[in-house]
Order: C-alpha cells, then structure tokens, then sequence
C-alpha cells in the first residue's frame, strides 16, 4: 500500500528528463540526451508502468507534467522513451477515466495529438505502434474524442504510410499489421471515427494513384499554398471539424500532411540540384541530369511499390471489419485498390512483386464485408483493363518473327508487357473471389459478359502464338 517507492521513481525520471532537456538545450551540436540516459528513463518509465496509479495524489501531476516535457521534445528522446511514455498515458486513462482532467489541466493530450498531427513523433516503429492505442484511450473521455477530431491525428498518422522518412521503420516485424489492428480497435471502440477513418484512407489511395500516374478520382490537388497552410486550418467540415456532408467530400487533400511533405521534398531537391550544378559546364550539367532523371525514375518507381505495401498491409486489419468494408467500397475504396494494379508508373513485373501480394490479401480481407459493391467493382476494372490490353494487340503490326523484340527491356515490348501483368493480376483476384463469393461469381458468369470471357480467349490466342513464334524462333537459331 505504501507509494513512496513510485514517488521516488517519479522524482527520478522528472529529475533525467529536466537535465536531458537542458543538456541537449546547453550544446548546440546534440539533438537527442545520451544513450544511458535514454536507458536508464526507460528502465524508470517500465518501473513506474509496473508499480500502478492507484492513490498517487500529487505525485500524479508531477507524472503528467514529466510526460509533458517528454511530448514536448519527442526526438530528442526518441521512439523507446516516447512509446514508454504514450503507454502510461493510455494505462492512466484505463485504470481511471477521471485521470483525463489531470492530463488536459497540464496540457499534455494537446502535446502528444499536436506530435501526431506535425510528424514530430520519433521515426521508430514503436512510437507508430503506440499511437493508435494511446488515442483510443483518450477517445474514452467526450472531450479527449472532440480533441482527437478536430486535431487530424488520424489522417496525420495516416499519411506516414506515404513519408518515405518512416517506411523503413515501417517495415520493421509486423509494425505495419499492428498499426492497421489499431486503427481496427480505435474504429470498433469508437464508431463515430469510422467515417473520418474511411474518408483518410480513400484520400491516402486517391494520392497513392495520383502519384503512379493516375488522373485524380476525387478531384484536383490544391496548390501550394493551399497545401502550405493546410496544417493550420484544421478544424472546419472536413476531417475534424462539425460540418456535415458526405465525409469523402469534404475532407480536402491537403488535409494530409503527406501532401505538404511531398512540397518539401521537392523544394529540396530542386536546391540540391542547383548547388550541384553550380560551376559546373553546361555539357557535365545535361550529363549529370541525363543520369539523374534515370536513376530517380528507378527510385520512384521502388518507392512507389513501397507505399503500395504499407498502405495494402494496414488496410488489411484496418478495413476489414464488416462495417467499415461495407462503407469503405460504397464510397469507392474498393475502385481505388483495384487501380492499384494498373497503375502507369508500376514495374512491368509488378505482378512477382510482393506488394501485389499484398494488395490481393487486403482485397480478400475488405471482400466479405462489401461484398455486393465488391463483386461490380472487380467487374468493372477487370473488364476495363481487358478491353484495353485488347485494344494494344489489335494495332497495327508486323507480324514477321524478325520484328519481335530481342530482349525484355526492349522499348516496344513494354507497353504489352504492362497491359498483360495487370490484366493478369486482374484476372488472379477475379479468379479467387470467385470462388469464394457467390457475387463475384454471379457478376462475373452474367450473360451480358460474354464478350469478356470472348476478349480473354483473344489474349490467350495472343499469347500462345508468340509463345510458338518465338520457340521457332529459337530453334532456327
């Protein structure tokens, strides 16, 4: 019953964190405390988590006030101190839901929505992983569900999934599985952020095809300006604030910090490159930009698989609840997955990638729940994408063997190289929901789509003659 133990492990983490943060203040060259006294904060933040917050008194606002300071300068402390921390914070709440008061007196819920909402959060897979429970602990309270709203915390946690700052520590063990049961747990414990989940997400997939080529489902991003001052109007119509409408509509693109982030990125690199190209003759200049160009289409390209399978991983434990599928493809999120697979930007064999994997698995998870609009939106674009790899075979050709590429890189045998890996997947995620939807099957079988099932046989004639034009080919070689 005695609590002097846990007073004096406060007073000793209150004690680390004041002289970290006048350390780390005091030389100019260190941006974060030292690595043993990060250690021992977490040892003392473990202990105090163990001992309980039965009784604490007085000595539980010199707790918040600490934890406080710890939000106040997240990176400083990094991603085990600040997961630590988010976790009493969700443990307070849990054990009592009074203790909320004590956390909003001291500012603290403000502090830690206002790490989610900046990105200031360490870039480390167990600060990703804490948020979604922290937030649904703070969701408990009427006041603490308003503040998480209005902040934009979920749509700001969303859009890591497009930073490619955070995609490596993304793809640490199963942070991104995780994360997507924990917006699941957030969205079951508190229906009413399920519309405000749905919209960020069809917005993250709108973006995440805008940047592989795609025109806009959902309308024209902002300007820059916009987009620049998105992070200080938050709090009206759209993703937090009390305006009423359609919840895809009215939540605005550059809500997302992913979009500003991106801005960023791309004033970088333009100063990058003018710092490069100064003094330098214009010849070595038109060379270094001929190479440049090369190299960061291949480097988009991976990173553009990459966003693929983080936002494909968390929208499989995300969305797949029967509510949030059924909601997620009446407001078009099923489109959306399925134009993943045909994206102008993807590998032409994007199909053996792992990423298209996971997008088939998010599918199958998001399938039962919206099975009816589901089944029609794989119709859709399986027959979308048919008619239009159809379309490429019947140009005009050459049909002589010496005009066959020689080799799969080169330029003319893209295009029916791209048509063919997406009609594939396509047809592999119309094969499988078939199979265990009636639907799908139903939509699929429908008399009016004989001339599908008449294109398919079209494409497999294709195939299997350059299959033999080209073994003969060999042959005579």
């Amino acid at each position: 019953e005695e609590i002097v133990g846990v007073r004096f492990l406060i007073a000793r983490l209150s004690h680390e964190v004041e002289l970290g943060v006048s350390e780390a203040v005091s030389e100019a060259r260190r941006s974060s405390v030292s690595h043993l006294r990060k250690h021992l904060m977490k040892t003392l933040l473990r202990c105090i988590s163990l001992a309980g917050y039965s009784n604490l008194g007085a000595d539980e606002e010199r707790l918040v006030v600490t934890l406080r300071k710890i939000f106040e300068h997240p990176a400083m402390f990094g991603g085990g101190v600040y997961s630590l921390a988010s976790s009493i914070v969700s443990d307070m709440v849990h054990h009592d839901p009074n203790a909320y008061a004590t956390l909003s007196r001291h500012g603290l819920t403000d502090k830690f929505l206002a790490t989610v909402r900046n990105t200031t959060m360490p870039i480390s897979s167990d600060a990703v992983q804490c948020v979604p429970s922290t937030l649904c602990a703070l969701c408990l309270q009427h006041e603490g569900l308003a503040k998480v709203k209005e902040s934009g915390a979920i749509a700001a946690l969303a859009s890591l999934l497009l930073n490619p700052a955070f995609t490596k520590v993304l793809h640490y063990q199963d942070t991104l599985p995780m994360l997507g049961s924990g917006l699941d747990e957030l969205v079951r414990q508190h229906p009413s952020l399920r519309s405000t989940t749905i919209a960020v997400f069809v917005r993250i997939l709108d973006r995440l095809c805008q940047l592989g080529g795609r025109s806009p489902a959902l309308g024209s991003a902002p300007s820059r300006r916009d987009g620049m001052s998105s992070r200080t109007h938050r709090g009206g119509g759209g993703i937090g604030g009390g305006g009423g409408g359609d919840p895809i509509r009215t939540l605005a693109l550059s809500d997302l910090d992913a979009e500003a982030f991106w801005m960023d990125v791309d004033a970088q690199h333009n100063n990058t490159t003018a710092a490069e190209n100064e003094g330098t003759a214009p010849q070595d200049q038109q060379r270094r930009m001929d190479v440049s160009t090369s190299r960061g289409e291949d480097e988009s390209a991976a990173q553009l698989t990459d966003f693929i399978t983080n936002v494909a991983k968390v929208a499989e434990t995300a969305l797949a609840g029967s509510e949030t599928a059924r909601a997620f493809s009446q407001n078009g999120g099923t489109e959306l997955l399925l134009h993943l697979m045909t994206l102008p930007k993807l590998p032409s064999n994007f199909a053996s990638f792992p990423a298209s994997n996971h997008v088939h698995a998010a599918l199958r998870a998001i399938a039962p729940g919206g099975s009816t609009g589901f089944a029609k939106a794989v119709h859709r674009e399986l027959t979308d994408q048919i008619r239009k790899t159809v379309a490429l075979v019947r140009e005009p050709k050459p049909t002589a063997r010496s005009s066959l590429p020689s080799t799969m890189d080169d330029e003319g045998l893209q295009p029916y190289v791209s048509a063919f890996s997406s009609a594939q997947m396509l047809v592999s995620i119309a094969g499988t929901m078939g199979r265990n939807l009636p639907s799908t099957l139903q939509e699929l079988s429908a008399p009016t789509n004989s001339l599908l099932i008449s294109d398919l046989g079209e494409l497999l004639g294709f195939v299997m003659w350059h299959i033999s034009v080209l073994e003969e080919s060999v042959k005579e070689g």
